[in-house]
């Protein structure tokens, strides 16, 4: 009787992203903070690559985070991580989707936030995009997107979303 094995070979990609919340341990690299009403343009290189970003949030405070891809098929995803490390809410987007929002979400803790943002392999596993965070209560505009603000009854404002993933904010009393 003979036997017939078959070898496959394949190759693939690991990236870990380690997030540190201890003050004794050392990161590896810095991950870049990010204000509300501000829009940041990344981009994931490699398969597999994740980027990260940090905020300061309060309890019970409302967030809206977006991320888009910017000229290219990325399939967007990122994770919500709490300042205790653990993660509280994701978006994945899917095959075929470029844009994905986390709206309606209210923060479960007071401390330092971190998004981590990744590919989930819509049309591509990389590409460009453009993240942006709205803490509710908090600025409509940054200097790096000053579209939005205050708005009046019967008031037209021109604001441009750009880049893709860009929130604009007004505000009316």
């Amino acid at each position: 009787m003979k036997i017939k094995t078959t070898r496959f070979l394949s190759a693939f990609i690991v990236s870990l992203s380690l997030l540190w919340f201890s003050p004794f341990l050392v990161k590896a690299a810095d991950p870049i903070e990010i204000h509300s009403g501000e829009t940041i343009s990344g981009d994931i290189a490699i398969n597999g690559q994740m980027d990260s970003y940090t905020f300061q949030g309060t309890t019970g405070q409302g967030v809206v985070i977006e991320m888009a891809a910017d000229g290219s098929g990325l399939g967007p995803a990122f994770y919500l991580y709490g300042p205790d490390g653990i993660i509280e809410t994701q978006v994945v987007g899917g095959y075929n989707v470029t844009r994905i929002r986390l709206e309606d979400y209210q923060l479960k803790q007071a401390g330092i936030y971190t998004i981590v943002a990744a590919a989930s392999g819509g049309w591509e596993w990389t590409g460009k995009y453009g993240l942006s965070l709205v803490l509710i209560g908090g600025s409509s505009s940054s200097q790096q997107d000053p579209d939005g603000g205050s708005i009046a009854s019967g008031q037209t404002h021109s604001a441009t979303i750009n880049p893709n993933g860009d929130t604009d904010i007004f505000t009316f009393q």
